[in-house]
């Protein structure tokens, strides 16, 4: 998983690219009671982009339970980068 426009500002949201098939996870996600964001690959040209949005309707236990699931199926590669805290 990586930035898809990892140059590119944003403010509450933005796109990775997983390095494994949208469809089936965001299938798993669901399973798992999440909804882990909209696929945008025809939009980027980027295949497997998924397009995350935030804002004030989720909690910080919502957060913290898609971070979860995301850690549980990915692992952290050796370019990995934090987002600072805002």
């Amino acid at each position: 998983m990586s930035a898809t426009f990892p140059e590119a500002p944003f403010f509450n949201e933005f796109t990775i690219t997983l390095s494994s098939d949208i469809t089936a996870f965001a299938k798993k996600a669901s399973t798992a009671g999440l909804s882990v964001g909209v696929d945008v690959s025809d939009r980027t040209g980027v295949e497997n982009s998924l397009m995350l949005a935030f804002s004030d309707v989720h909690s910080d236990s919502d957060i913290d339970k898609l971070i979860s699931f995301f850690a549980d199926n990915f692992t952290q590669g050796s370019n990995a980068q934090e987002i600072a805290d805002i």
